[in-house]
C-alpha cells in the first residue's frame, strides 16, 4: 500500500469512528411543559441553568431532564463541511434517489433535519413530512438546533 492510499484509509476509518461515536453521544436536555428543549448546564434549588440561543434558567416544577441521542431518534442532523451538500436519501443507501438536500454555506445557518434514530452508519431524518436517510460519515449530530 503506498503512502497516500495508506493515508487516505486512515481517515475514511476515523469519519467512520467519528460518526459511530456520535450516533452513541448522550446530551442532557432539560424539557419544559410546552416541549421547548434547552441544553442543561447545572442547576440550582428551583432552576436548571440551560443553553438555548442564550443561557438561561428554567423552573424545575415545570420541567423535566432527558437523555437525548441521535439513537433515541432526539436531536438534529446537519452537513459536515462549512460550505457544501449533503444528500437525504429515500432509503440508506448510496444508490437510493436523493429526495433533498442539506446545504451549508459559510456564514449562514446550515440547514438541518429532525433526527428521528440512527441504522447502520445513517441518521433516519424527517424531512418534508416523509422520512429520509443521511449517511453519518457526511453528517453531524446536534441535541440542539442551530436556527
Amino acid at each position: 500500500m503506498t503512502t497516500g492510499k495508506f493515508w487516505l484509509a486512515c481517515l475514511v476509518a476515523m469519519a467512520g469512528l467519528s460518526a459511530q461515536a456520535q450516533s452513541t453521544q448522550t446530551v442532557k436536555m432539560v424539557v419544559t411543559a410546552n416541549g421547548d428543549a434547552y441544553e442543561y448546564l447545572g442547576e440550582s434549588a428551583d432552576k436548571y441553568h440551560v443553553m438555548g440561543q442564550d443561557d438561561g434558567w428554567v423552573d424545575k416544577t415545570t420541567s423535566k431532564i432527558e437523555l437525548w441521542s441521535a439513537a433515541k431518534g432526539k436531536g438534529w442532523v446537519c452537513g459536515r463541511k462549512a460550505n457544501g451538500t449533503v444528500n437525504i436519501r429515500q432509503r440508506p443507501d448510496t444508490h437510493a434517489p436523493v429526495i433533498g438536500q442539506l446545504v451549508s454555506q459559510k456564514g449562514d445557518i446550515p440547514d438541518s433535519a429532525r433526527c428521528l434514530g440512527v441504522e447502520d452508519g445513517w441518521y433516519r431524518v424527517g424531512y418534508n413530512g416523509t422520512t429520509g436517510y443521511v449517511k453519518a460519515s457526511v453528517a453531524h449530530w446536534r441535541a440542539r438546533s442551530i436556527d
